[in-house]
């Protein structure tokens, strides 16, 4: 009850402004409940955003196949379903990077044995998951804009052909 307090009063006003009571009158909860389980606001903060990272590496590590084009059909449905969590989390820092490191692995492992050149791979990694990350923040805040069908066909033409064009001339 307290990250989803949580999640839904970042949704409403900057996270700096937030206050432990506002966030345990959001959850009907004494400042006591909350103590038991979190230090501070930047803990309940950390363990929503750990708790949902982790959650995502299991799932994007189990997306395989064509159709999820390095996990990218499963992050998208994902982010659609619960687009305060992503804002959220793409608002954090860290979270960020946490994010951007498992979605370079992830065009590592499925891109990186095509590419000639590991070093022209880990640049590529690192555009792409930028891009990604961008692509995603935009998606949720633009929603209606593209559907999840015409946003992958955008993806399907980059990656992997595009890339694998460009870099194994």
């Amino acid at each position: 009850m307290l990250q989803q307090a949580m999640i839904s009063l970042i949704q409403e006003r900057d996270f700096s402004s937030l206050r432990v009571q506002d966030i345990t009158d959001r959850a009907d909860l004494g400042r006591a409940t909350f103590y038991l389980h979190y230090s501070d606001k930047e803990d309940l903060l950390s363990a929503i955003v750990d708790q949902s990272y982790q959650e995502i590496a299991v799932r994007l590590g189990n997306a395989r196949g064509a159709e999820n084009l390095i996990g990218l059909r499963w992050g998208l449905e994902y982010a659609a379903e619960n687009p305060e969590l992503f804002s959220v989390m793409l608002g954090h820092q860290r979270t960020v990077n946490k994010i951007r490191s498992l979605i370079i692995g992830r065009i590592l492992q499925e891109l990186g044995p095509e590419l000639k050149d590991p070093d022209q791979a880990r640049a590529v990694a690192h555009i792409l998951a930028g891009s990604i990350i961008g692509v995603f923040n935009w998606w949720l805040h633009h929603e209606g804009e593209l559907s999840l069908d015409e946003l992958l066909g955008i993806f399907s033409k980059i990656i992997p052909e595009g890339v694998l064009q460009s870099i194994n001339q």
